[in-house]
């Protein structure tokens, strides 16, 4: 073989080729049955026919020598010494483990049959050789077996080719003489052949048949567990590539391996490499061995052996090889190790290279990185430059040291621990001292030398962390290869752990090692801590304990944090990363060995003892398997557990637990990179730590013992978790029903029925066992590039093989199939390192992958807890703390937002109700919210919500108002007509809102809904209707459609008008308005074309809908009202056929027609006298003929036309004549009071009053005609005036305030005239309630107009010009102002009689008392407290509409005045219950709504309870109103009327208290009323001496222990309601308020009963009215029993000293003895004697009990 042109075979035939390396000789030979090419080179030296660069490796005789000798001792017999049969021993162990791993290798090599005539028999001319002892022995130790395929078909015969049979070798039947040696390695060019007399050759080579083809044959292992069937059948059967893509396919679409063969030129190249390197550590050895320094230090060697050396070194002992020549001995070295001839060296020679590489650590142990720099220069800068490079230096010496170790892990000798020792403590200074300082200090920017100087070495800085970030990565890969100390073991562990935690807070910029280069160097030391984790068990712990308690140096930032990126580009923090992997390696399982080949050691190893075969049962197997998976899940269990634990601890503790706890920020960052990699196949350990977690929190959140805030710690994330497990089912369901056809065939048919349960438990296996497969083929792949990934590999095997083997123990009868199929898998899969013998993964897209990981994670664990956790998030919306309620609707939000059908269930739908209806507002905000985003995004399923969210939007609360407005917003873009009509109703509604934020988003919202751009709406003609689209037409008309329905109710048109004006304001207010105001005018312009466009169609019959002309119409009029300039005249010209029409019966279209002229005319440009005129002439005509609204209307409209034309004759003419008549009508009217006569003076007074009051009166004067009656106010006044005769009936008294108002309205001084003041003072002052309407009708019309000239005249300020100086006033003209008193005058003159009516019983009086009083508080008309007692009673009216507006009206005096109002609480108590008792005889204080008990003056409480102090203010004053002195008792000083007492106490008992601190305040203040004056008045009921002198009427005294009697049944009402106990009560500091236990909410408890009941008390109590002595007497009677039963206490007290003498105010008088001044302040209480005022001093005292101090001993002196 060695190099010879013509080869024989073992049979001494000529072979017509020579084989041309090793791996083709070796097919010739016996050895093909024992062992692959492969290993072979590895033991044998290969033989080449290459040119030779050095003969240095040559064998010399001496040493071929020494191999004979070696081979005669491994073939001896018997040993002669200890040592020979050692070195047998040892030498067999080697080679028979060598081929037991080429046994379990899937190597193929190929066979040609035996020569013709030979068929396995040895034939006569060619006598089989013997093998030697040593081969035979290797023989029968392997259990390797080979069998060929079968032959293919001869070729057609011929002469020069003899006919050969192919026959199958059984290695029985081959008895070879092989005399094993060692071949000479290396030979020259020039050697000559071998002399025929030589022996022959080592390797006996047959002769193959004339058609052989290499391809024809190939190798199998064989197990000893299969039959000889099973080895032909397994022929065929095909491999999986190790590499992707690296195939070719057969004809049943079946991948097969292809083996790599080595080539020549690579064969060459290895031989180059090996030779290079040996010349280098030759020539690096030469140079080592002649350094010899002299006495002066001077070095024998010559310069090239100089260079190899760092120079500061040369003169020492020991040289350190220089940069260069370390990294080209170390490129050597990789090539040769990427040959695998590293073998080849000796380990001697390895060794000694390592003592020399390692020479560089140690010349650096005692350097160090200055980190004190006092200055920065260019010296210093030089000299750390030098400093790193040494470093660096010795690092590459490390790294070398590293890599011959592991080139070389089976050799003791290389694996030093001194070394491994020394480059560790060399990493750690490095670590400690350079890297941690320089990344955790301070920036560069910044005066700090030491920065400085290592920012401009930043370069050398950055190699040298990339330095030691290989040298981790070569220990990493070292660790599994070697077995290591604790002495190595431990400082590598602290070395690895601590840049796990190295966090870099600068920016790049200002770092000097960039975020990248930090993250490197954390994933190499996680790296090597995890390969410790997986190869050193006992490590575990502490590996665990240094990652957790290095967990609060973590940035909680979620950006910084996550760092470690995946392969699908998202992050995740690096700490959840490692302790992933550390999970994943506890839970690897070892493998069970299906053929076990037993060797023993201390015997010798002869045939029968070498050979130990043995075949497991496959049940036997199985077990040891389930035995092993289920330890490796056991130890991931409790190392997940473990670390669980170890973070809730943390975050659970009870004083730190919340947003505030250090470790919450990392534990929600934690779970939240569990969720990302929860659908990712390459992290299994996330679905199980998820599952650990859930498990925890649920046992935290049903345990009782646990506070409100862990258990909102809890659900928050039990909601991210489930919302997780909500969307993977949601995803998997919509893959499954897109794609029916995911992944193989067989999974696309069976995946559905897995997934939903359909299928037979049998089948069900069956998928399972697919889908575990494609997981595992997935991880097996990724496991060729990274470690990382073998090891999740073995993890998912252990996990899901343990499943399926219990699964299909559970199954009574399983099929063969089945059972084969869950075999082979456990056959491949049990072992993650090896590669697998059969073809059992399947490859599918990437996106079958993660659907069909979906579906294996549907039947996890953690997916069967998903309703664990949706059912304690729904029963967590019960909880008492307002924060849980909270946090449980937020949790089940994030469930919703993955599926909202969850909302659509009665159970949930239930539960939701209720948190809409919550006392808490947040808790209704967060419901709204949760329910909106559920309206939105499926409407289809509103109906079951949508009633009561829209109730919503008039909640109590700000922000849940603001919260509906945003849900109503898009609930108007997806609903039906009716839909967005309601929204527009109540989102219109909202502007009017008493909190600005609230209407500004209300108004903000419809002028986007209502007059935003519309596609196609905005063109060159941006106002020109017929420019539009047709769908900007639709558009537009839908809007319209809208608004005329909203417009056709008259409840809602003012809402449009009020929008209008508002949207249009801005413009009016600046006519350069851009932007939106102009976009806003262009709409409602374009509104109005489109509903002169709805006239039309409705005048020429387009329409078949007969009510769109009137509705049109009035939608035509509110937009003139609001925004007349909106219109056209050609627009005003169209509506003239209505104005003709006037006289039909259709009065309708002439009214609206009317306003819009009214209002739009004087607003445009001068118009067409023509058209005025003719319009002019049209209304004179019928001016007398209309009334009522009709004629309101007319007049005004008249009235413009004639300013536009100047026309006032006509005007004077029709006035002269009505008081003409007027004048004539009243003599007959006095005599003979008939209708008729009535009616005609009523209708002249009408025509000159609106005449009077939109008519210029002096122009008109002026145009009169000579002789005429005057039509001049003073004329007008008398005329109507003259009327108001008490001989007249009173229906004609109403026509005459009615004409006279509209006279004073446009002639503002009369109201202050003496005469209009006797005439209004007459019609207050009489009981005739329609006369009173009148009048405040007008006033309200006043002011309406007032205020309404008042804004006009500012927009006509704003629009003239702002800055500009009025001269008029300038120059003393005060003509403006003459009118601006008159209001103000007129309301604080009739202010008492407005209140008075405001407070009437009569409905129709009150309501327009309540509209003067709404223009007086808006216009500051009067002071507020005068208002406010009324404002405040109207607050409890039955009538909605009235009690709406005293709201309104008390939250506008509370933002303006709110100091000033502060004090007026308690006389609006007062004034609140006179109102009812005016109202009901018999008072309550509270109303029942929908079931449920509110107080009466809730709305007022809801501004008081804002502000924590005017809250105390409001209740202490309250109670203590009640307060009554009973020893000062008299005729006329009396107590406090029962009832009232009584619609007070209920009032409290159902008051909206928002914490218990309320609640403990009024049992507070009664608890004091009682100890004072409940104690006098029990004295003076005993007739204890002291008090007999008291002449307080018994009545009163009777009403004093009833007032108190009710005081103690409201403490007994208020403690059972909200759980109170009386210590709780006791314990309680009115002056010590704000604390945490008191601010907790007042929740009423469930099943308490709701109605305060006065039973025990007569019926006198709620009527006023006088009792009997029986009921007397049960009032003392029962004011003695509750004394004694609920306030037992506060008959022991200390006495007073009888020495003092200290004198004491009354009960009525004392409000500090109270507790509370007369400014709400509470101040101590001052001692008071018990008894009467003629009570001498000397007489026994008493103290007030100090509720403070309830344990304080007290007695009572008899």
């Amino acid at each position: 073989m060695n190099g010879h042109s013509q080869q024989q075979n073992g049979y001494g035939q000529q072979l017509p080729f020579g084989p041309l390396d090793i791996v083709q000789a070796m097919q010739y030979t016996p050895l093909t049955s024992i062992i692959p090419a492969a290993p072979i080179t590895n033991i044998f030296p290969i033989p080449t026919s290459l040119p030779l660069v050095s003969t240095r490796l040559t064998l010399s005789p001496e040493e071929q020598a020494q191999v004979d000798a070696a081979m005669e001792v491994l073939n001896r017999t018997q040993h002669t010494s200890p040592e020979e049969a050692a070195f047998a021993k040892a030498k067999g162990r080697e080679v028979g483990e060598m081929l037991r791993e080429a046994s379990g290798m899937p190597y193929q090599v190929q066979l040609p049959p035996l020569p013709h005539g030979m068929n396995g028999i040895p034939g006569p001319t060619a006598p089989l050789p013997q093998l030697d002892r040593f081969a035979e022995m290797l023989l029968q130790s392997t259990a390797v077996a080979m069998q060929p395929p079968p032959p293919p078909p001869p070729p057609p015969a011929t002469a020069a080719t003899p006919d050969c049979a192919s026959t199958s070798i059984a290695y029985s039947e081959y008895q070879h003489a092989v005399k094993t040696s060692f071949m000479t390695p290396l030979t020259s060019l020039h050697t000559t052949p071998a002399p025929a007399s030589q022996p022959r050759p080592v390797v006996l080579i047959p002769s193959p048949p004339p058609h052989f083809t290499p391809e024809q044959y190939r190798h199998t292992p064989v197990s000893p567990a299969k039959s000889a069937a099973d080895v032909k059948e397994d022929v065929t059967t095909p491999t999986r590539s190790p590499k992707k893509r690296k195939e070719t396919k057969t004809d049943k679409g079946q991948e097969w391996r292809v083996e790599r063969q080595v080539s020549v030129p690579e064969r060459e190249k290895a031989d180059a490499a090996v030779l290079q390197f040996v010349d280098l550590i030759g020539d690096i050895f030469e140079a080592d061995d002649a350094f010899e320094p002299t006495e002066g230090g001077d070095v024998s060697m010559n310069g090239d052996a100089q260079m190899m050396w760092v120079l500061e070194t040369i003169g020492g002992t020991e040289p350190c090889l220089a940069m260069d020549m370390q990294l080209k001995v170390q490129r050597a070295l990789r090539k040769v190790t990427a040959a695998g001839r590293l073998g080849q060296i000796s380990v001697e020679e390895l060794t000694r290279l390592q003592k020399i590489s390692v020479r560089s650590v140690r010349r650096v142990e005692e350097v160090r990185l200055d980190m004190g720099l006092s200055e920065a220069g260019e010296d210093v800068a030089t000299a750390w430059i030098e400093t790193v490079g040494k470093f660096e230096g010795a690092l590459r010496g490390a790294i070398f040291v590293l890599e011959i170790m592991t080139g070389r892990p089976d050799e003791r000798q290389i694996i030093s621990e001194d070394l491994l020792i020394t480059i560790i403590e060399c990493l750690r200074g490095l670590l400690e001292n350079a890297v941690t300082p320089l990344v955790e200090g301070k920036p560069a920017t910044e005066k700090n030398p030491t920065f400085q100087v290592a920012y401009a070495c930043k370069k050398s800085m950055l190699s040298l962390l990339q330095s030691i970030v290989t040298t981790l990565s070569h220990i990493e890969a070292l660790l599994p290869l070697i077995d290591i100390s604790d002495s190595v073991i431990n400082p590598l562990l602290f070395t690895a752990a601590s840049p796990v935690f190295l966090d870099n807070i600068l920016k790049d910029k200002e770092a000097i090692f960039n975020s990248s280069s930090i993250e490197g160097l954390r994933v190499a030391s996680m790296e090597v801590l995890r390969g410790i984790f997986a190869k050193y068990a006992d490590q575990r712990t502490f590996i665990l304990d240094e990652v957790l308690t290095g967990l609060s140096k973590l940035p909680v930032n979620k950006q910084s944090a996550r760092q470690y990126r995946l392969s699908g580009g998202q992050g995740i923090q690096l700490v959840t990363a490692l302790i992933m992997k550390l999970v994943h390696t506890s839970g690897v399982a070892g493998d069970v060995e299906y053929v076990k080949v037993d060797v023993p050691k201390d015997e010798e190893m002869n045939g029968s003892q070498g050979a130990a075969v043995e075949k497991n049962d496959e049940q036997e197997l199985l077990a040891k398997q389930e035995q092993a998976w289920t330890a490796a899940q056991d130890a991931a269990g409790k190392i997940a557990s473990y670390v669980i634990s170890f973070y809730l601890q943390k975050v659970m503790k009870t004083k730190t637990a919340g947003s505030d706890s250090p470790y919450k920020g990392l534990f929600d960052i934690f779970v939240e990179d569990l969720i990302t990699v929860l659908t990712c196949p390459e992290w299994p350990a996330a679905e199980l730590m998820l599952t650990i977690i859930v498990r925890h929190l649920i046992s935290y959140f049903d345990d009782d013992k646990q506070g409100a805030q862990i258990k909102g710690i809890a659900l928050d994330t039990l909601g991210s978790i489930a919302s997780k497990i909500k969307k993977c089912d949601v995803d998997l369901g919509r893959e499954i029903k897109t794609d029916t056809e995911v992944g193989s065939s067989k999974l696309g048919k069976d995946i559905s029925g897995f997934v939903n349960g359909s299928v037979p438990d049998a089948d069900r296996i069956g998928v399972q066992a697919e889908l575990a497969k494609v997981t595992l083929g997935y991880l097996h792949s990724l496991g060729q590039q990274d470690v990382g990934y073998k090891i999740a590999y073995g993890y998912v095997a252990a996990k899901s093989l343990l499943d399926l083997v219990k699964k299909l123990d559970q199954q009574a009868a399983v099929s063969d199939e089945l059972q084969g199929s869950v075999m082979e898998l456990v056959a491949d899969a049990s072992d993650p390192l090896r590669k697998p013998t059969s073809q059992v993964y399947p490859e599918v897209s990437n996106h079958d992958l993660e659907v069909l990981h979906l579906a294996l994670l549907s039947t996890s664990p953690l997916a069967s807890l998903f309703d664990v956790i949706l059912n304690r998030m729904i029963h967590a919306l019960e909880q008492p703390q307002v924060t849980g309620r909270q946090k449980a609707l937020r949790g089940l939000g994030n469930v919703i937002n993955v599926d909202a059908s969850i909302l659509a269930g009665p159970f949930v739908r239930e539960h939701i109700a209720k948190r809409l209806a919550d006392s808490s507002p947040l808790v209704r905000n967060a419901a709204v919210d949760l329910v909106g985003k559920y309206l939105l995004n499926h409407p289809e399923l509103a109906r079951h919500y949508y009633a009561v969210i829209i109730m919503r939007s008039n909640d109590v609360a700000p922000s849940v108002r603001k919260s509906v407005i945003k849900i109503m917003r898009d609930l108007y873009t997806t609903g039906e007509l009716s839909v967005k009509i309601e929204v527009s109703v109540r989102t219109l509604a909202r502007m009017q809102d008493e909190e600005d934020p609230v209407k500004e988003l209300a108004t903000k919202q419809m002028q986007d809904l209502w007059l935003g751009p519309i596609e196609g709406a905005f063109g060159e003609h941006l106002d020109n209707f017929d420019a539009l689209s047709l769908g900007a037409r639709k558009v537009l008309r839908e809007r319209i459609d809208v608004i005329v329905r909203i417009v056709e109710d008259k409840k809602t048109s003012g809402l449009i008008k009020a929008f209008i004006e508002e949207a249009i304001a801005g413009v009016i207010l600046d006519k350069s308005a851009k932007g939106s105001a102009s976009d806003y005018m262009t709409m409602l312009k374009l509104m109005v074309q489109c509903l002169f466009e709805q006239v039309l169609e409705a005048q020429t019959g387009e329409s078949t809908d007969q009510t769109l002309l009137p509705k049109t119409l009035a939608t035509l009029a509110l937009f003139a009202g609001c925004a007349p300039v909106c219109f056209s005249a050609g627009q005003i010209k169209a509506l003239q056929p209505f104005v003709l029409s006037a006289g039909k019966e259709d009065q309708s279209a002439l009214y609206q027609t009317l306003i819009v002229y009214r209002n739009v005319i004087p607003a445009l440009p001068p118009m067409d006298n023509a058209f005025l005129k003719e319009v002019e002439t049209t209304l004179l005509k019928h001016v007398t003929k209309v009334a009522g609204p009709l004629l309101k209307e007319m007049i005004p409209c008249l009235c413009n036309i004639v300013d536009l034309l100047d026309d006032y004759a006509c005007i004077a003419t029709v006035v002269s004549t009505c008081l003409a008549t007027l004048d004539r009508t009243r003599p007959a009217v006095l005599k003979a009071a008939t209708t008729q006569n009535g009616s005609t003076a009523a209708k002249l007074m009408e025509l000159i009053g609106y005449f009077a009051r939109y008519s210029n009166m002096d122009k008109v004067n002026a145009a009169a005609c000579d002789g005429a009656t005057r039509p001049t106010i003073a004329n007008i006044k008398s005329s109507i005036l003259a009327f108001y005769d008490d001989k007249l009936p009173l229906a004609l008294h109403r026509f005459v305030l009615q004409s006279f108002g509209q006279v004073c309205i446009g002639n503002s001084t009369l109201f202050l005239d003496e005469q209009t003041i006797d005439v209004l003072d007459k019609a207050f002052g009489g009981a005739n309630d329609n006369l009173k309407i009148v009048i405040l009708a007008t006033m309200k019309e006043h002011l309406e107009e007032e205020e309404r000239r008042n804004n006009e005249a500012t927009m006509a300020e704003n629009t003239d010009g702002q800055g500009h100086i009025d001269r008029s006033v300038l120059r003393g003209d005060t003509d403006k102002f003459a009118t601006h008193s008159i209001s103000p005058g007129l309301m604080q003159r009739y202010l008492k009689v407005i209140l008075d009516s405001a407070l009437s019983k009569e409905d129709a009086v009150s309501t327009a008392a309540v509209q003067v009083l709404n223009f007086v508080v808006r216009q500051g008309l009067a002071n507020p407290r005068e208002c406010f007692s009324a404002i405040l009673a109207l607050e409890t009216s039955s009538s909605a509409a009235l009690r709406n507006t005293a709201i309104r009206l008390h939250h506008e005096l509370n933002d303006k005045h709110a100091s000033l109002i502060d004090s007026c609480y308690k006389d609006g108590l007062a004034a609140a219950y006179h109102y009812q008792r005016k109202l009901n005889a018999d008072v309550k204080g509270y109303r029942i709504d929908r079931s449920e008990f509110m107080a009466l003056i809730d709305p007022m409480y809801v501004v008081v309870k804002a502000n924590r102090q005017g809250r105390k203010k409001f209740l202490t004053a309250a109670i203590k109103s009640l307060d009554v002195d009973p020893t000062k008792l008299t005729e006329k000083k009396r107590c406090p009327e029962p009832s009232l007492t009584k619609f007070i106490a209920e009032n409290f008992a159902y008051l909206d208290y928002s914490t218990t601190e309320e609640v403990h305040l009024v049992i507070y203040t009664v608890d004091r009323i009682m100890s004072v004056t409940g104690m006098s008045l029990l004295a003076i009921n005993e007739g204890e001496a002291g008090t007999e002198g008291n002449k307080a009427p018994k009545s009163e005294l009777v009403k004093c222990a009833m007032i108190l009697s009710a005081l103690m049944m409201l403490k007994t009402f208020l403690k059972q309601l909200y759980g109170l106990t009386e210590a709780k009560c006791r314990a309680f500091d009115g002056n010590k308020m704000g604390t945490a236990k008191n601010t907790q909410p007042a929740t009423r408890q469930a099943g308490a009963n709701l109605q305060l009941s006065w039973d025990s008390l007569p019926a006198a109590f709620s009527t006023g009215a006088e009792m009997s002595e029986e009921e007397q007497i049960v009032v003392q009677q029962t004011f003695a029993q509750l004394l004694q039963t609920e306030g037992g206490a506060y008959q022991d007290f200390l006495p007073v000293d009888e020495e003092d003498d200290e004198s004491v105010t009354t009960a009525g008088d004392r409000q500090q003895n109270a507790g509370v001044n007369e400014n709400g302040v509470t101040a101590t209480p001052k001692k008071r004697r018990t008894g009467t005022a003629n009570t001498p001093s000397s007489k026994r005292n008493r103290k007030s009990f100090n509720l403070t101090d309830p344990d304080t001993p007290s007695k009572r002196k008899k």
